[in-house]
């Protein structure tokens, strides 16, 4: 047994239990280490023991997957900086970092059974979230950061039992997977929600074995369960109903209808250009472009108050940022993986589903791309000037944890008080709009004076003349 080899995996294995839990519980601060530098670190330390066990034989993503990151860095190099707010992107970097942890995870793992990392991990956050439910009347967040990934990771946990019955007692998985559906319930993230219908839906073979009183006495309570925290789908669905009928000039506030605003406006913009529309707009521009069809109904409805940063749909968010281009070559690692794939299906399906109305934050990114790598087959090489490759790949290791490092260091100092950073920028650049989006300027007047925030409202204003909720709200917040 290769020793370097199997400590490889450990830390792989460890990195993927752990990265759920690294957001601080019901909120979006991070805990003093952040998702992307601790994908760093673990790729890594992974990588360096891959490195010392490996014989020269490389196994690489199938091409599909290598085309898609190929021109995600490519056109991170080249197309990211803000249009408005010329800066240095670091995405090609989190692109190149996701890459090295799918090239070494199909490498250390022919079939890897997520069942336990994904068990052990929610075993925690369920246990924060379920007592967040004593002290948090809104929607939950568990250690996620965000109702909707707290939604979604439960959902994927509680398939994750439900395909691997034998580990388990029947009590066990009744108990486990009923505590878990309350908190999916509470989280009110109907995209989680029917993301685990239909990941039932695929293992109903295996439900069906647990016997039917077992199934009986399950939907009874979870019926019980829907009931008590039923209210808060019925003020959605009522929400809903109620400004789909207002005037036109009512502003949106229920969180689909918003969604389905910005999807027809985010089309507009993208088929406003041929070009971008082949090729994309960029991963840093969607506020700057989307300011210029906003509706104000909108306004006073966003992540920020202020500005929108995202689509809200995954598919949406490929093709402003990659173009057609993206979009195909993502929809072709989607159809082969769904049309093809053996490994972790049930995991992968209800994800595609999430993603109509979400995006991938970097760890369900990972899962996501990992999952559609191990189903594609893989293409091994025989690398012919071994130590040179080892070479490269221990310089790109090196260089994202560094890179990462050094940012999480700068925000790390901003976090305790540093009156140097904000956000692991410097004060003085962000002041002089060196660096940054609309989005992040916003963010950063939490940590300045009443004179240095007006500076940065003025200069948005100046830049974002209709937005109606920056007038509104800079009354307000200064």
């Amino acid at each position: 047994m290769n020793k370097y080899l199997e400590i490889s995996r450990f830390i792989y294995i460890f990195g993927l239990v752990i990265l759920p839990l690294f957001l601080s519980p019901f909120s979006e601060t991070p805990y003093t280490l952040s998702k992307t530098f601790l994908i760093a670190l673990v790729s890594l330390l992974s990588g360096l023991f891959f490195i010392l066990s490996n014989t020269g034989r490389f196994l690489f993503p199938n091409n599909y997957v290598n085309l898609f990151f190929l021109f995600d860095i490519v056109q991170g190099l080249f197309v990211d900086s803000s249009l408005l707010f010329p800066r240095y992107s670091e995405h090609y970097l989190v692109s190149i970092n996701i890459y090295i942890f799918i090239f070494l995870g199909i490498n250390l793992f022919k079939n890897l059974d997520l069942e336990k990392p994904l068990f052990y991990s929610s075993i925690f956050v369920i246990f924060i979230s379920f007592f967040e439910l004593f002290i948090n009347e809104g929607r939950l967040i568990g250690t996620l950061g965000q109702s909707n990934f707290l939604g979604i990771f439960l959902v994927l946990s509680i398939l994750s039992v439900l395909n691997n019955l034998k580990n388990y007692t029947t009590q066990q998985i009744i108990i486990y997977t009923l505590l878990s559906t309350m908190l999916i319930i509470k989280t009110a993230s109907l995209a989680a929600v029917f993301s685990l219908i239909i990941g039932l839906f695929i293992l109903r073979d295996k439900i069906i074995k647990l016997g039917t009183k077992i199934i009986f006495f399950g939907i009874v309570l979870i019926s019980l369960i829907i009931l008590f925290f039923g209210q808060i789908y019925i003020n959605k669905s009522i929400d809903i109903f109620n400004q789909i009928f207002k005037p036109r000039e009512t502003i949106i506030s229920d969180s689909f209808l918003i969604r389905v605003k910005i999807w027809e406006l985010t089309s507009d913009v993208i088929f406003s250009s041929p070009v971008n529309a082949i090729f994309g707009f960029g991963s840093n521009n969607f506020e700057v472009f989307f300011e210029k069809v906003r509706n104000n109904n909108l306004s006073l409805t966003s992540e920020s108050k202020l500005f929108f940063d995202k689509p809200h749909n995954y598919f949406l968010e490929i093709l402003f940022n990659k173009g057609l281009v993206g979009l195909v070559l993502f929809l072709l690692i989607v159809y082969r993986t769904v049309r093809f794939g053996r490994y972790l299906k049930y995991i992968f399906i209800p994800i595609l589903f999430f993603l109509f109305f979400n995006w991938l934050d970097i760890y369900l990114k990972i899962l996501f791309f990992f999952i559609a790598a191990l189903n594609l087959s893989s293409v091994e090489i025989k690398i012919e000037n071994e130590k040179l490759f080892k070479i490269i790949l221990t310089i790109l290791l090196i260089f994202t944890f560094y890179f990462f490092g050094s940012y999480f260091y700068r925000d790390t100092k901003s976090f305790y008080g540093n009156n140097q950073y904000i956000f692991s920028e410097t004060k003085e650049d962000v002041l002089n709009f060196k660096y940054s989006n609309p989005i992040f300027l916003i963010n950063s007047t939490k940590y300045m004076s009443q004179e240095e925030s007006r500076k940065i409202f003025d200069f948005l204003i100046k830049n974002f003349p209709n937005n109606e909720a920056l007038l509104f709200h800079s009354d307000k917040l200064l």
